[in-house]
């Protein structure tokens, strides 16, 4: 009797544009995909690699896999190992679940990916949530560093939605790509639950991260569109909700950024309109350096937090209402006599010990004494000279306002 094929022959003897179904099982891996087909998977189906190369390597487009659990990749970065390798335009990689792998999904140098609804954790899927929490700590440091959840380079138009990424060293991450979406997923335990640079036209659309080092960290980007996201829980001493370098000319629309250490970070950016986000017990609501020009803040609620604003030199040329409606702030205090939701005189954000903290940490203790909060109220009466601020013309007093 001759043996069964392995799977390896099942996918080499497929016709192109055909189905080859994986059932369920243990099945070896560092497959090969070099010609357009379906790779789909019964219930229980998985792919065991032997920890050399990448699990599953895609080398043709319009590749299809679904549905199958992969597994022990190899762990060398320089090499790109990964539970799928992608080197072809128009896959597909659909409700897989990805564990003991370094990359989960690598989509190298091609464009039109679709990866939807697939679960990476840094350990084995059998070991679960828990195992790759565990593993979150060394993950972003160390010769055993790991890779990213989910990988680009060099793509466009990509559409990557509804994924869990836990344990990995990012969640997602761009580079050199551009006009995609990124939409409804989830990361948390990771370094940077979205991380990317020189990539420009995304929108980024209804995903959490939470409990990462930091949510989100974009830089050196333009025209994105940033729209009902939460970034929560990151607490560490360089941990931010979303931090936002040399970004221009983009979008930041109602989202929700709370629980952080910082949860707005601008830094050389230029451009930009918030609308509609809240930013809410926070330790600093937003960090703004003297680097960031030109951006528009328009009905967005800042208040809860232990410093509302953190400034890193003057406020230059930001603006902070359209001449009708400016911003929500906790405890603005301005009179709204008219009965429009709009305050009569001008709301000033002071930062009165912002040029210690950076220095001297402990100062931040300071804050929610007496005697500080006396001197910023007075402060928003009168501005002090010396004292960096920002002046908001037209403060909401009702929340809801546009």
């Amino acid at each position: 009797m001759e043996p069964s094929p392995t799977l390896q022959q099942r996918l080499d003897a497929a016709c192109p544009g055909g189905t080859v179904s994986v059932p369920a099982g243990m099945h070896v891996g560092n497959l090969r995909i070099n010609k357009p087909l379906r790779l789909v998977g019964e219930t229980g189906a998985m792919i065991h690699g032997d920890g050399t190369e990448s699990v599953i390597h895609i080398l043709a487009p319009d590749v299809t896999v679904e549905r199958v659990g992969i597994f022990g990749s190899g762990k060398d970065l320089s090499a790109d190992h990964a539970g799928i390798l992608i080197e072809g335009d128009r896959a597909v990689i659909r409700d897989n679940t990805l564990g003991d792998v370094l990359h989960g999904i690598y989509i190298k140098g091609v464009s039109q990916a679709v990866i939807e609804r697939n679960t990476i954790l840094s350990g084995s899927p059998a070991a679960g949530l828990d195992a790759s929490v565990e593993n979150a700590a060394t993950c972003s440091s160390g010769p055993g560093r790991g890779g990213n959840g989910i990988h680009f380079w060099n793509s466009q138009g990509n559409l990557i939605r509804g994924n869990f990424v836990s344990g990995m060293r990012d969640g997602i991450y761009l580079s050199f790509t551009r006009e995609s979406r990124i939409e409804n997923n989830r990361a948390n335990a990771c370094r940077y639950g979205l991380h990317y640079m020189y990539s420009d036209s995304n929108e980024i659309i209804g995903n959490l991260f939470a409990n990462n080092a930091a949510g989100a960290a974009l830089m050196f980007s333009k025209n994105l569109v940033i729209r009902d996201n939460s970034f929560a829980e990151h607490r560490g001493q360089r941990a931010g909700g979303i931090v936002l370098h040399s970004v221009d000319y983009s979008r930041m629309e109602n989202n929700l950024l709370t629980h952080n250490r910082a949860g707005l970070y601008l830094q050389n950016c230029n451009a930009n309109t918030f609308v509609g986000n809240r930013l809410v017990k926070n330790y600093l609501g937003m960090r703004l350096t003297g680097s960031s020009v030109g951006n528009r803040f328009l009905g967005n609620r800042i208040g809860g937090n232990l410093h509302n604003v953190d400034l890193a030199g003057r406020d230059n040329g930001n603006i902070w209402d359209d001449g009708e409606r400016g911003n929500h702030w906790q405890d603005a205090g301005s009179p709204d006599l008219d009965g429009d939701g709009v305050g009569e005189w001008p709301h000033r954000e002071a930062d009165i010990l912002g040029a210690y903290r950076q220095n001297f940490p402990l100062v931040g203790l300071l804050s929610a004494g007496p005697f500080v909060q006396a001197v910023q109220f007075a402060f928003q009466r009168a501005p002090m000279p010396g004292v960096p601020y920002i002046r908001d013309n037209r403060p909401l007093c009702r929340e809801g306002l546009p």
